[in-house]
């Protein structure tokens, strides 16, 4: 517990009238607070990230700003995790009764655009084919799209796909993504690739059966 000690003196003489009282009051905080843990740290993130702030120090409020000077008693209560839209610098404080206020705890963060990219559309689709064919590959405005001709998932070390599309001569076995695609999205997009191929094969079948029926 803090402790306040006020100290009062008057002065005496027979004869004369007493003093009036001087006085001296003394303040001695009781520690000081726990300095606030922000996470993330500082560094770059996608917008929409959430910023948390915490205190060790059981029964602080902590107050923040977002516009880089230093919080006070008049600063916005954290009770919710912050949003990040834009590069902020987020600076927080505790305060607790009876206690010093903590130091200031700093983080900036550089928040860019972000977010994923829908996986690109090849056309056309999978199949057998009787001539070469030329293949396009349509993704999120401004991604780099990298191929394969492997069936293996495009990295930032394969070939973009240029301007003028891919010139395909034999079975079409690319998959192709942006770099930020997800890995479920170019599974799916193989697993369609080969079912198209599955179902021409079988149809070819069934036309060759049938004229053999006949």
């Amino acid at each position: 517990m803090a402790d306040t000690r006020t100290v009062k003196a008057r002065g005496f003489k027979t004869g004369w009238t007493a003093s009036d009282s001087g006085f001296a009051s003394y303040w001695i905080p009781a520690g000081t607070v726990a300095a606030p843990a922000i996470n993330p740290a500082t560094g770059t993130y996608p917008a929409l990230t959430l910023a948390t702030i915490a205190t060790a120090t059981t029964g602080a409020t902590i107050r923040f700003t977002l516009d880089g000077s230093d919080p006070d008693a008049a600063s916005p209560v954290y009770a919710l995790p912050i949003v990040l839209t834009t590069s902020t610098t987020l600076k927080a404080r505790a305060f607790l009764a009876g206690y010093t206020a903590s130091p200031v705890t700093t983080a900036t963060f550089a928040v860019g655009p972000g977010g994923q990219s829908m996986a690109p559309t090849i056309s056309p689709r999978g199949g057998w084919f009787d001539t070469e064919q030329s293949v396009t590959v349509s993704a999120t405005a401004g991604a780099t799209v990298r191929y394969t001709l492997t069936g293996s998932d495009p990295t930032t070390s394969d070939p973009v796909v240029p301007p003028t599309g891919l010139t395909i001569d034999r079975l079409l076995s690319s998959i192709s993504k942006r770099r930020l695609g997800s890995v479920s999205e170019c599974n799916a997009a193989r697993t369609r690739f080969l079912s198209e191929v599955r179902k021409s094969f079988q149809d070819g079948r069934n036309d060759s059966n049938k004229k053999r029926d006949k």
